[in-house]
């Protein structure tokens, strides 16, 4: 389990970087994903 945790710290923080994003960036990107997602699925049922 701390292996996939320590992988997915390390993605998250290459995709960060690549985009210099800020942190506070990063959580606005997250919740913008889930409110997309949220609306595609509330579409579909």
């Amino acid at each position: 389990m701390n292996h996939l945790l320590t992988r997915h710290k390390e993605a998250v923080w290459a995709v960060q970087r690549k985009f210099n994003l800020s942190d506070y960036a990063l959580l606005w990107v997250a919740f913008a994903k889930g409110v997309v997602i949220t609306l595609l699925f509330l579409a579909i049922v």
